[in-house]
């Protein structure tokens, strides 16, 4: 879902629900916290799937409908009694009523918007990188209200303990649990120590609920851009080489890494995910080798920085891992059909044609 979508969806509705008009939050408890429903769900197998209405609209406002937990289930579990044209006509009139509430001044509305919060990480993320190329992956509230959870409790320190994290050229490895320790923002498990060779991970999980996982894999990029320029006759088109398949791994790492911490840790169904690859300009990705045609290569990247978000629902990381690779792949000028062979390895990028 696009967030802008989601403001409108949550700024229209007034925070509570289109039937009972119970106010809502998006880091409420499991009875008050507001759930972006369907009216079309998404797929044709869900209820009123079959309805006219294209997939890649379904995720926009006019299709979406705030509600509590109980009457999110209502319409899910009655589709025929909980009709397309029901539930639009619902909704507007439930907007009308937000409306005349908010003139009267009977209610207020406390803006969904994490957008400030979002703007400062970034700027953090550009500082901590210098000039090395480090992948981002976040989770963050919808609205950042304060300290709404504590990073120190078991379920973090449990997690923290079990992680894997990502260290070329030897894969996944055991965290170094020495290394965690409490932050200015919450809970922290950081290894530079290796960072003048291009390899160092950052896992930190803040009070108010965003949880960032920063990945640095320039000791691949550099290994590859010194393997390719001692192969090619002619000079490359840009500065850095970025395997294609080290960058697939570092995604689905870092997805699968905070996508597991919010299903076990933290009190949200709905989150914006941001994925970012700092320090991207004139970097170039390599998809691979074919027979009588040699190296396979994107296009550069004049973009400082690379940057794919959305809102997002906490059972959809197989579907946000496909969608990041397939936008990483695409800003390199490459595309992907799917992202596995038959054989469970990585399906290669290609040129268009």
């Amino acid at each position: 879902m696009r967030e802008l979508d989601i403001k409108l969806l949550w700024g229209r509705s007034g925070n509570r629900c289109a039937i009972c008009k119970m106010e809502l939050s998006p880091t409420g408890d499991k009875y008050t916290l507001g759930e972006m429903a369907h009216i079309v769900a998404r797929s044709a197998d869900g209820p009123r799937g079959k309805e006219d209405l294209f997939l890649d609209e379904r995720d926009n406002y006019p299709n979406l409908i705030l509600l509590c937990p109980t009457h999110h289930c209502e319409i899910d579990k009655d589709p025929d009694t909980w009709s397309r044209s029901k539930l639009l006509v619902q909704k507007s009139e439930h907007e009308q009523w937000v409306s005349s509430q908010l003139d009267q001044g009977r209610i207020a509305v406390l803006p969904v918007d994490n957008a400030p919060f979002l703007s400062e990480r970034e700027s953090a993320w550009k500082h901590f990188s210098t000039e090395r190329i480090w992948a981002v992956a976040s989770i963050t509230p919808l609205s950042i209200y304060g300290d709404v959870i504590d990073p120190l409790s078991a379920c973090f320190r449990e997690f923290y303990d079990s992680l894997r994290v990502l260290h070329f050229p030897n894969g996944d490895e055991p965290v170094n649990r020495t290394l965690t320790r409490p932050s200015v923002f919450g809970l922290v498990n950081e290894d530079l120590r290796n960072l003048s060779d291009g390899n160092g991970h950052r896992l930190e999980v803040f009070r108010n609920g965003h949880c960032e996982y920063l990945v640095c894999f320039q000791g691949s990029i550099d290994q590859i851009t010194e393997a390719i320029r001692e192969g090619r006759a002619t000079p490359l088109e840009a500065e850095k080489v970025i395997r294609y398949t080290d960058l697939a791994d570092t995604i689905k790492n870092q997805l699968e890494t905070v996508s597991t911490l919010w299903q076990k840790c933290l009190p949200f169904r709905d989150m914006t995910l941001t994925w970012m690859l700092v320090n991207s300009s004139s970097s170039i990705m390599y998809s691979r080798e074919r027979d009588f045609i040699g190296p396979v290569f994107g296009f550069p990247v004049t973009a400082a920085h690379l940057l794919y978000r959305e809102v997002a629902n906490v059972d959809d990381h197989a579907a946000l891992i496909e969608q990041t690779v397939r936008r990483a792949v695409n800003s390199f000028g490459l595309v992907l059909d799917k992202l596995f062979e038959s054989d469970g390895t990585w399906r290669r990028p290609r040129r268009m044609t």
